[in-house]
C-alpha cells in the first residue's frame, strides 16, 4: 500500500465523525466530571469509659490512608451532656505514623455556650461541640495512623462526655 492510498484511507475515517454531534457530548462529560467531584469524609470516634475524660485513661483514634498525596481538614468534635460545668479540655494529641515517627500537639477545646461561635449547637441533653483543628494537612505515609488524646496532667476528670472524635475532609 502506496503513502497516497493510506492518506486516503484516514481522510475517509476521519469524515465519517460528525463533529457538531461529538461536541455537546464532550461538554457534557466535561460539566458531568467537574460536578461529580465528592468530598471524602472520614469519622474517627471514641465513647470514654463511663462518659468521662480522665488522666489515666487515654482516647485512642486510627485512619487508615491510602493516598499518600492527598490533603485533610481535620476538625474536632465533643458531645458532652447539658449539665456537665467544664468550661475546657485540656490535653495533648500524639500522633504516631505508620512508619513509627511521632508527633505531639498541645490544645485547648474550649467549650462556650454560645451559639454565635457557631461551633455549638443543643440537641436534647446534649452540647455538641466541633471545632477547626487543622487545614491541608499531609499524611504522608500510607497505612494506619494512631491517633491519641491525653488529658493535661493536673486536669480535673472531664464528666459527661458521650463522644469525642474527629473527622477527616480530604481536600
Amino acid at each position: 500500500m502506496d503513502l497516497a492510498s493510506l492518506r486516503k484511507i484516514q481522510t475517509e475515517r476521519t469524515s465519517r465523525i460528525n463533529l457538531p454531534a461529538i461536541v455537546p457530548l464532550i461538554l457534557l462529560l466535561i460539566i458531568v466530571g467537574s460536578c461529580g467531584k465528592r468530598e471524602h469524609r472520614v469519622v474517627c470516634s471514641s465513647r470514654p469509659i463511663g462518659n468521662e475524660i480522665t488522666e489515666v485513661r487515654h482516647t485512642e483514634f486510627r485512619i487508615n490512608t491510602k493516598d499518600s498525596s492527598a490533603l485533610y481538614d481535620i476538625d474536632i468534635y465533643v458531645r458532652i451532656h447539658s449539665n456537665s460545668d467544664t468550661d475546657s479540655i485540656p490535653g495533648t494529641f500524639r500522633i504516631i505514623s505508620p512508619g513509627g515517627s511521632k508527633y505531639s500537639d498541645t490544645i485547648a477545646l474550649k467549650l462556650g455556650r454560645s451559639h454565635e461561635r457557631g461551633d455549638f449547637s443543643r440537641s436534647g441533653i446534649w452540647r455538641d461541640y466541633r471545632w477547626s483543628y487543622r487545614r491541608g494537612v499531609a499524611l504522608p505515609e500510607r497505612g494506619t495512623w494512631y491517633i491519641r488524646f491525653d488529658l493535661k496532667p493536673g486536669t480535673p476528670d472531664i464528666k459527661g462526655v458521650a463522644e469525642m472524635g474527629l473527622i477527616f475532609i480530604s481536600r
